[in-house]
């Protein structure tokens, strides 16, 4: 099956609408998922941001590295399917490289998502799958030895994302890692002006941060919701399609409390509220997040992957995949909120009656795209503190 990927068949012909459909569920899946991890770390008063289609991305290339009962395990969690056939596999490769091309055909440098599997120099890689792994979702393999490894992983994270992130802690005998690495900062589409002063942020841990805020006039999608007790709202981005949502709980809400409800579905359907006329303060921020996603995925019953029954045999040749295990499961995430120093209109009109959404603590947002009808989740986090400059 491996070889027949390389097979040029135009996506739409084989991607049929139930691929897509079982690969949106695994997005939502790994949405739930991360979910689970914003409310645990809720907890701890730190930001946080992840992304659904980069982790999507890291779990789909599991399922064509592994054989057995770990990729049936898997199969499951993700697309709702006890065995995963190897007709399936491939229309779920074609749809993951759609839904990824979708994504990142525009963004040009804002927005960067690529998964890396580091595997030992002590094995073959298999051709058909290193050519599967950076075809259809944008992979790269990277050779290790028992030395220097972490030195290797900080060099990659720091050219690819413009970032220093340490990882330390790395098992230098573990024989293959999978490291996730996505960034992205939003392009307005309003003209926003930054603020001349610092203003007050208000952080989780009752401190206060002085930070530039970004402000401005605007028709946007806006709801205030009453059971929720929180204000929603959707703020356009440049490339077509694309958007930030901002979740703002009432002054008198804590963070916590909203993320024990349900408002991920109404989150998506401020979507498609009507536009309202919204005066806006947000603050420039950036959030740097760096995962292992092991313990989160074992606590929801995908252990195999990382025990002797999630052999990557697809992955090295057969005579050196004897024991070629996945040790950790790492996401790293970068997402920079900042002004993009627009033009302002010439002869606008004055807003004179509108909302007010005043972005001063602690709050949730979303960036989503929809793709083919379907809302994606491109990235979603927290943001429970602001560090000064």
């Amino acid at each position: 099956m491996l070889d027949a990927i390389g097979s040029e068949i135009a996506l739409k012909q084989v991607a049929t609408a139930e691929s897509e459909t079982k690969l949106n569920d695994a997005i939502n899946y790994t949405i739930n998922l991360n979910m689970h991890m914003l409310r645990l770390i809720t907890k701890t008063g730190e930001s946080f941001v992840s992304s659904p289609l980069a982790l999507t991305t890291s779990l789909v290339s599991m399922v064509a590295a592994m054989e057995g009962e770990a990729r049936s395990q898997l199969s499951k969690a993700l697309f709702d399917l006890d065995e995963i056939s190897n007709e399936e596999e491939y229309l779920m490769l074609l749809s993951m490289h759609f839904f990824l091309h979708s994504s990142l055909g525009d963004k040009n440098t804002n927005m960067k998502l690529k998964p890396y599997f580091f595997i030992n120099e002590n094995h073959t890689i298999s051709p058909a799958y290193e050519k599967l792994f950076a075809q259809y979702l944008g992979g790269e393999i990277q050779i290790t030895s028992n030395t220097g490894i972490d030195a290797q992983i900080n060099q990659l994270v720091g050219s690819q994302l413009s970032v220093e992130m340490e990882i330390v802690g790395i098992d230098k005998y573990s024989d293959v890692f999978l490291i996730g690495l996505t960034s992205f900062t939003p392009l307005w589409k309003h003209a926003f002006e930054r603020s001349e002063q610092f203003l007050q942020f208000y952080n989780e841990d009752s401190t206060v941060s002085s930070v530039a805020f970004l402000y401005g006039d605007g028709k946007f999608r806006f709801h205030q919701d009453k059971e929720l007790k929180c204000a929603m709202i959707e703020m356009p981005l440049r490339w077509e399609n694309t958007s930030v949502v901002f979740i703002l709980p009432d002054e008198d809400i804590e963070l916590s409390v909203l993320m024990e409800s349900n408002f991920t579905s109404e989150m998506l359907k401020v979507c498609s509220l009507p536009l309202k006329d919204v005066r806006v303060w947000i603050p420039e921020f950036r959030v740097r997040t760096k995962i292992n996603m092991k313990p989160f995925l074992c606590e929801l019953g995908i252990d195999l992957l990382f025990n002797e029954e999630g052999k990557c045999s697809r992955v090295s040749e057969v005579s050196s995949a004897n024991n070629l295990v996945l040790h950790d499961l790492i996401q790293i995430c970068v997402l920079e909120v900042r002004a993009n120093y627009l033009p302002k209109p010439k002869n606008e009109e004055r807003v004179k009656g509108f909302e007010k959404f005043i972005c001063n603590r602690p709050f949730l947002f979303a960036v989503i795209e929809e793709i083919e009808g379907t809302r994606v989740v491109l990235y979603y986090g927290i943001v429970n503190k602001i560090f000064e400059d």
